[in-house]
């Protein structure tokens, strides 16, 4: 019996970072605002030697505005016994984790979604079974921890990490997306290869820029579905960064994804702005959050704008709802 376990996809709802704070930064804004992200640790309390990360594999895939990235870890137990791994690493402003898996007998295994308190439960009892889960948990910030067992004896275990992101507007440039992925987190790696494939644009339509890498680890082929650039290198800065500028057309973009036998299409297209005024409502219903994961909201911005509201609206009933675990009845 072997068990993968993630409690951070139930979670996702609640720490997506396209729900960013006001005044949170906007990474296209400062395409290095990201670049120095904190390097993945790996922490062990049993390891006389440290748990060693020896390789960070990286491929993208953008099709569209959308990008998808799968990141492989190969981790190293350089110690004389079966160890427990912890670990830690960051994920950048804009990308959301959708998934991990881990490596099973030279197989991957994705990870099943549970809650956290039985995600942690579940996680001990295969643990002392001697079985191979791992368990992935979200901690604060855009931050993860997972956890591995059994790291072997001076064996290597992998972990694969799947990412989602969508493109963002170029700050300087109108006519261009961009795509931006930090990379100093694999500052501890041994090595660091990057595959990045860009569907439908030749490598001339394409503008890269590397930074705490080597330019002449840096590769450009085009196809004729597209550009895929690579990268290899053995030593990482904690600012490296890898930033991808793409056309972008006011007339819309297409592109055309290829896969075997069968041609996929990913369009962004304007659409006219057909907005006619709305007509004023004689009767609203207002459903109020009493709940106590409400205390911490900034109830005097709250009612200054139902405040402007009404006073806009002038002549209208109003129903209010209270609500908590359910809504109660109109007032």
């Amino acid at each position: 019996m072997r068990l993968l376990i993630c409690t951070a996809l139930a979670l996702l709802a609640g720490i997506a970072p396209a729900a960013r704070s006001q005044g949170a930064p906007d990474p296209s804004a400062n395409p290095n605002a990201n670049a120095n992200v904190r390097p993945i640790r790996i922490v062990s309390a049993e390891a006389r030697e440290p748990i060693r990360l020896e390789l960070v594999d990286v491929r993208t895939q953008i099709v569209g505005r959308q990008a998808q990235t799968r990141i492989e870890l190969t981790l190293r137990n350089p110690n004389d016994r079966v160890l427990e791994g912890e670990l830690q690493f960051p994920l950048a402003d804009g990308q959301t984790l959708t998934g991990f898996a881990l490596d099973i007998d030279g197989e991957w295994r994705p990870a099943v979604p549970v809650d956290k308190a039985r995600g942690q439960q579940v996680f001990e009892d295969v643990t002392r079974a001697r079985v191979d889960p791992a368990l992935l948990e979200a901690t604060q910030g855009n931050n993860y921890k997972l956890r591995v067992y059994p790291l072997p004896a001076r064996g290597t275990r992998r972990v694969a990490l799947q990412l989602a992101q969508m493109l963002t507007a170029a700050p300087r440039d109108a006519a261009a997306w961009l795509f931006h992925q930090p990379l100093g987190f694999a500052a501890a790696a041994g090595q660091l290869t990057v595959e990045l494939k860009v569907a439908g644009l030749p490598p001339a339509r394409l503008r890269s820029s590397l930074r705490g890498l080597s330019a002449r680890s840096l590769e450009s082929t085009g196809s004729g579905d597209g550009t895929t650039l690579r990268v290899d290198e053995r030593k990482v800065g904690n600012d490296a960064a890898l930033t991808l500028t793409l056309p972008r057309s006011a007339q819309g973009n297409v592109a055309i994804q290829a896969v075997g036998a069968r041609f996929y299409f990913d369009a962004d297209l304007p659409l006219p702005d057909h907005g006619a005024p709305r007509a004023t409502p004689k009767r609203i219903t207002l459903l109020w959050d009493a709940s106590g994961s409400g205390a911490g909201r900034d109830r005097a911005r709250e009612f200054a704008l139902l405040d402007a509201y009404l006073k806009a609206i002038r002549d209208v009933d109003v129903d209010l709802v209270v609500g908590r675990d359910r809504a109660g009845a109109p007032l």
